[in-house]
């Protein structure tokens, strides 16, 4: 059933006895975890890496780490959103959408929509873009801690490279 309570990390079921088969009134909480199961899916795979990005010149196997960032976080957070029928979207469907409802701006995909996007592609927002923030790394730990998936920037010579973190290794 849909949770009373869906915030990023954890849904909250409230029932009583009548409502559901439990012997008292019940708040069932989910933690999400720390090790969470999200689908692989690379940018360069062979399916969609030679799509042109938003309108050009790029591809998504050149340019779409964040594109394809998202489409793990959009899938991973329908499924725990237990929507019914969440089909998992790919790449270049999102790109596809993005494209459509002015997702891009240039090349570079617009953060601010993606909650639009979202809801567009699964008929709800099931992600947010909170790139405006920045974390530690503690603050990355314990996101991750609460099964929040952790869309990570990383700095490199030709302007930079987006990874989303979904797990703990020991303290790493």
């Amino acid at each position: 059933p849909e949770p009373d309570v869906l915030e990023w990390g954890h849904a909250v079921w409230h029932r009583t006895y009548a409502e559901a088969p439990w012997i008292l009134s019940v708040e069932v909480t989910v933690n999400l975890g720390s090790s969470l199961s999200v689908e692989h899916l690379m940018q360069t795979d062979s399916r969609w890496a030679g799509v042109t990005l938003a309108q050009g010149p790029y591809t998504i196997g050149s340019h779409g780490c964040y594109l394809t960032c998202m489409t793990i976080a959009m899938n991973y957070y329908a499924r725990v959103m237990q929507m019914q029928n969440p089909s998992s979207i790919t790449p270049d469907q999102l790109n596809q959408v993005a494209n459509a409802y002015g997702g891009f701006r240039g090349s570079d995909f617009i953060a601010s929509k993606i909650g639009t996007l979202s809801e567009i592609l699964f008929g709800r927002e099931v992600v947010q873009d909170l790139s405006t923030a920045t974390l530690s790394l503690e603050e990355i730990r314990e996101e991750i801690r609460k099964g929040n998936l952790v869309l990570i920037g990383v700095p490199s010579i030709v302007g930079g490279h987006y990874i989303l973190a979904s797990a703990l290794d020991g303290d790493t």
